[in-house]
């Protein structure tokens, strides 16, 4: 849930202090990595933040609602 919410402390509470966890992130590093809770919140963050959302607008005259 917290991946999908691009919520990335809420990501970071998943993991205990002391776990690292091995990550290929390919358009980042050059192959895997391993990261604790608080680096993986930054990088996570930082990729949330990259990704736009986008909006969706119809014209009440393009939609056509079935009977």
């Amino acid at each position: 849930m917290a991946f999908h919410s691009g919520d990335a402390q809420a990501l970071r509470a998943l993991l205990p202090g002391e776990a690292k966890v091995r990550v290929d992130l390919r358009d980042l590093t050059d192959g895997s990595r391993s990261y604790g809770p608080g680096q993986l919140e930054v990088v996570f963050q930082q990729i949330f933040q990259a990704q736009h959302t986008g909006k969706l607008r119809f014209r009440p005259e393009d939609v056509n609602v079935a009977a």
